[in-house]
């Protein structure tokens, strides 16, 4: 895991200049935010997985969503906490270090009450390539399961 978390320390300075400014990153950032504006409102909570440079964190807050934006990559998080901070917004978005695979069943009860969110998420969220890097999904898919309250959402793009 090494490995990877060194590589995306090295592009969180330049993601979004080489992805999500992108005419082919902008039209899929913007097809994923259609189906989210559909499903999520104002004051739902939703975890995001891999937020990269929060770039849908930042979307979300901005339409009154409460996130709680986790990544691998300390210096992607620095830099999504950059532009939630430069929007004003830092009192919706909240910013954790974790990998995907530590979304465990163990581990649930005591990140939920870390966050705040005790009867559970109203939505998961997972774009773009962070699910492409967990060995195994089932892990994750039992894990989320305690971090989801009964009817919520889990949308996850993969690539």
């Amino acid at each position: 895991m090494t490995d990877s978390v060194d590589a995306f320390d090295e592009l969180a300075p330049h993601y979004d200049i080489s992805f999500t400014q992108t005419t082919i990153g902008s039209l899929m950032r913007r097809a994923v935010w259609r189906r989210l504006d559909a499903r999520f409102g104002r004051d739902d909570h939703i975890l995001e997985l891999n937020c990269g440079t929060g770039e849908d964190a930042l979307h979300l807050a901005r339409r009154g969503v409460r996130v709680v934006a986790t990544d691998v990559s300390s210096r992607m998080l620095d830099v999504g906490r950059e532009k939630i901070t430069a929007a004003g917004l830092s009192d919706w978005v909240a910013f954790r270090r974790m990998a995907i695979e530590e979304f465990t069943v163990a581990e649930a009860e005591s990140f939920l009450q870390e966050v705040g969110v005790s009867a559970g998420f109203d939505g998961v969220l997972s774009n773009f390539g962070g699910l492409n890097c967990v060995a195994d999904l089932t892990v994750l898919g039992k894990g989320l399961s305690q971090y989801v309250r009964p009817g919520g959402i889990v949308v996850c793009c993969v690539m």
